[in-house]
């Protein structure tokens, strides 16, 4: 037997949901913004995450140049 796709319902079901959870992240976002020294911490804890995913993609860079990709 075919599987029955998704109502009408469920899908704005989803859809509700999906805008209430942007909302909540946006309230969030603002709480966040207003929070001086959470938000130094929020931007130094960014910075460090960066440093590293910039450090993997280099990393991934260099050992890519010794791989012959399909050779």
């Amino acid at each position: 037997m075919a599987k029955k796709s998704k109502s009408l319902s469920m899908i704005a079901e989803d859809r509700k949901w999906k805008v209430e959870s942007a909302l909540r992240t946006i309230k969030e976002y603002n709480d966040i913004v207003k929070d001086k020294k959470l938000m130094k911490e929020v931007a130094a804890e960014a910075k460090k995450v960066a440093k590293e995913a910039s450090d993997i993609a280099g990393n991934f860079m260099e050992e890519s140049k010794e791989i012959k990709f399909g050779k």
